[in-house]
């Protein structure tokens, strides 16, 4: 077997590791589309360069764009709640099922802290002691503001309205 130059293994890293991310980082999938065994697959997924190749994707500014999108359209989170209504009409009782909408509060959160942790604003310390410290200045100087009452609580973005 001839060894390939150094810039042939990168490619064929490069084409692996982009079908990965294709089928949905399912190597299943992936021995389906490329016609062979998951343990194939599963060999040279686990191969330094394409194992490179995934992290330089994991550090790219192109996934943190998306994962941002991502965040941002959670932040709109709404859920949708079932409520039985009992009126009483011309002395008949009658109960309605109503649906309503209201914000998803929980999972708002969830979107919130993982956009701060992605944009750099928010880090969890300490190895995973759950301590968030902000890092951003401008979160920061928000904080400093509104302690100091220099900014007005409507301004604050009270998120309770």
């Amino acid at each position: 077997m001839t060894k390939l130059k150094k810039t042939a293994v990168k490619l064929k890293a490069k084409r692996l590791t982009k079908a990965y991310l294709e089928s949905g980082l399912n190597q299943s999938r992936l021995a389906r589309r490329q016609g062979v065994t998951k343990q194939t697959i599963n060999r040279k997924i686990n191969k330094k360069p394409v194992q490179d190749c995934l992290a330089e994707f994991l550090e790219s500014e192109e996934l943190r764009k998306a994962l941002i999108l991502v965040a941002r359209d959670g932040l709109g989170a709404v859920k949708t709640n079932a409520i039985t209504v009992s009126i009483t009409k011309k002395g008949k009782k009658v109960e309605e099922i109503k649906l309503i909408k209201i914000a998803d509060h929980p999972s708002r959160h969830k979107f919130w802290h993982d956009l701060m942790i992605n944009r750099g604003q928010l880090k969890i310390d300490g190895g995973g002691t759950k301590v968030q410290v902000f890092v951003g200045s401008e979160v920061v100087t928000k904080i400093k503001e509104l302690e100091g009452g220099q900014v007005k609580s409507d301004d604050a973005g009270d998120s309770r309205r």
